[in-house]
């Protein structure tokens, strides 16, 4: 009995069932108590406490199949994991692409429309056209604003060494001091990030 027990026992143990008791009522026969996978259950009447007929109370109560090929099991589940992998690798190439092909088309289109300012700044040059000039000069001025580029710095605005490259001094008045008092090169930002410093002359004392 102590043996049977023990087998009892220790597959209990490899099935993860935890605080289990036997209960043993006056004029009844006996019935096994058990947690498993934080569930209580109970176990009908058991003839004779051996450890073939607890088995197989516990696994008909547990629906545990001794038929279960458990090396197919872990192939099938490799094989899913392998699945997952594989779209994942595959989404990240994708994205990859699609993320190539943007920066591709939006540089395409910003040269495309470079190429027909230069049409019309050819045209203008021809024609000593001062108006078509300033046309050109608002036509790149809107497609610097369509792609979220713009320019900064003015005469007058203080100095800031984060955001302007002082390229030379000019001795001023002391409302000028530590002001922009000229700009050699427009600075531009992209999307809020700076792409080019403002080059600038700073008023000194």
């Amino acid at each position: 009995m102590e043996n049977q027990l023990k087998k009892i026992k220790d597959y209990f143990e490899q099935i993860n069932i935890t605080d289990y008791k036997v209960i043993s009522e006056k004029n009844n026969k006996p019935y096994f108590k058990f947690i498993y996978n934080g569930n209580e259950y109970t176990t009908p009447e058991i003839d004779y406490i051996t450890f073939d007929n607890v088995k197989k109370e516990i696994d008909t109560l547990l629906n545990i199949n001794d038929d279960i090929d458990y090396q197919e099991l872990l192939l099938q589940e490799k094989d899913k994991y392998l699945r997952l992998y594989s779209d994942f690798e595959n989404y990240k190439k994708r994205t990859k692409r699609e993320i190539e092909t943007i920066i591709k088309t939006a540089s395409k289109k910003i040269v495309l429309d470079i190429l027909d300012l230069i049409d019309d700044f050819e045209r203008a040059l021809t024609h000593h056209d001062e108006t078509g000039l300033n046309l050109i000069y608002n036509k790149f001025n809107m497609i610097l604003i369509n792609n979220n580029i713009i320019s900064y710095a003015n005469v007058g605005d203080d100095f800031n060494s984060d955001i302007h490259d002082a390229v030379a001094e000019l001795s001023v008045d002391d409302k000028k001091i530590n002001k922009i008092i000229n700009i050699i090169t427009k600075g531009y930002k992209m999307n809020n990030e700076i792409i080019r410093y403002a080059k600038v002359v700073v008023g000194k004392k």
